[in-house]
């Protein structure tokens, strides 16, 4: 069993230039409307392993620990007998976070590539010779966590250069047309963008990174077959979160609950199990851990999704609503098959950039303050990308919408939130990620 997650991975983006992960999901089940409960690393990552939503397991941001109260996939397979394994090419999701539960081995990434996917499906390959020559009577379940498309985008050279060659698809000017905001200094977190006036350029280094993933996907598959493993191999391939590319005046971040940010591949491919499926229905990343223990005759007793693999066969999907929380619980909300609806929770909630003038005068990036309170609310049917806000035109539904929520979260079993010990080395690492304060 092998379970992949993307960082930062739209599902937009997976199509013809992914095309490893476009066969999985022609020869298995893809999920067209899957999606993200926060727009955090850790967060996401905690509801995938357990099966739980952000206000049950506490991990509320990427500055939280994973509670040992939780239960988590992993440890509920190696009471079954599975030599469980994972592999992560980000720092901040090795053990002290917490994620190390229930698993024998845990591969943090290289230091001296700590976020460098290629050095971590390499390693992997490795724990599989380990794996038969100790485990081999065992079944083993690996998770592989692949940070390769999280800004600051830069696809190895030599792959771009594939890339544009292979998709007639040559890499933008940096500086004509001019399309992104004019800024005489840029903060931490977009200084890859320094020289770079052309949008279209870092969205092109974003798609040759999800393409990179995917050709890392297809290597790790490819041992599999070398050793004559990967027909008895399940994937369940996912992402804990989208990118914003430039919409609603967030760039080339993942601030905010809206679509392009919350909406996330997810495919499952299992031997002997359905092909070429494509389910319409939403569904949330919140039902990988009951789907898996369901398929494998695991209790799946307490957790907060469904089977998808019920709805793959043609069962009709339970009237329910998909939670989402942004970090830091600065958003909530919750979405069905008809609405999108988006609230302010937090005080200093901000979204999106503003152009400001420090005290030299120069241009600054600044993020806009959000009212608390103030809400977001789209018709998902007739409008599914989320662009015409209906909050002030349909106040009763926007209303119903409110309460909605208000009963959701309190249903919520809330585990105590675990702040995690950093130095001052790692804080101005995650600064630098776009992680501080959220």
């Amino acid at each position: 069993l092998v379970l992949v997650t993307l960082d930062t991975t739209r599902a937009d983006h997976i199509g013809e230039r992914t095309p490893y992960l476009t066969e999985l999901a022609r020869r298995g089940i893809a999920f067209e409307q899957a999606f993200a409960p926060s727009n955090a690393t850790q967060p996401s990552h905690a509801t995938i392993l357990t099966g739980m939503w952000v206000g049950d397991h506490g991990v509320t941001s990427n500055l939280c620990v994973l509670a040992d109260a939780n239960a988590t996939l992993a440890e509920r397979l190696r009471a079954r007998g599975y030599f469980t394994a994972a592999a992560v090419s980000q720092p901040f999701l090795g053990p002290g976070s917490g994620f190390g539960q229930g698993f024998d081995v845990f591969l943090q990434s290289a230091p001296q590539a700590p976020f460098d996917g290629s050095s971590t499906v390499f390693r992997m390959r490795q724990l599989f010779e380990l794996w038969e020559k100790d485990q081999g009577e065992r079944p083993f379940f690996l998770w592989l966590h692949l940070f390769d498309p999280h800004t600051p985008y830069g696809p190895p050279s030599d792959y771009a250069s594939a890339y544009a060659e292979r998709w007639k698809s040559p890499r933008p000017d940096a500086l004509a047309p001019a399309t992104l905001p004019e800024l005489d200094v840029l903060p931490p977190e977009m200084r890859f963008l320094e020289g770079v006036k052309n949008a279209e350029l870092p969205r092109w280094s974003y798609a040759v990174e999800v393409a990179h993933a995917d050709a890392l996907v297809e290597n790790l598959a490819s041992n599999l077959a070398e050793r004559g493993w990967l027909g008895r191999t399940a994937w369940v391939i996912a992402a804990d979160h989208g990118e914003s590319l430039g919409e609603r005046d967030s760039w080339f971040n993942h601030a905010g609950l809206f679509p392009e940010v919350t909406h996330v591949p997810l495919i499952v491919n299992l031997p002997g199990g359905p092909e070429g499926e494509r389910v319409a229905a939403p569904v949330s990343t919140v039902d990988i851990a009951p789907t898996l223990c369901t398929w494998l005759g695991l209790d799946a007793t307490g957790m907060r999704g469904i089977d998808l693999l019920a709805l793959a066969n043609g069962d009709e999907p339970p009237p329910r609503r998909l939670l989402m929380e942004a970090s830091d619980g600065e958003m909530a909300g919750w979405l069905d098959a008809e609405n999108y609806y988006v609230e302010v929770t937090h005080p200093r909630a901000t979204f999106g950039l503003e152009i400001a003038h420090d005290a030299q005068g120069r241009r600054v990036a600044a993020n806009k303050a959000l009212k608390p309170g103030s809400a977001w609310l789209f018709d998902r049917v007739g409008d599914p990308k989320c662009q015409n806000d209906l909050a002030a035109a349909q106040a009763a539904r926007r209303d119903n919408c409110k309460a909605e929520l208000a009963k959701l979260r309190a249903q919520l079993r809330g585990v105590a939130t675990i702040e995690r010990e950093m130095d001052a080395a790692q804080l101005e690492q995650m600064r630098k990620l776009g992680y501080a304060g959220r």
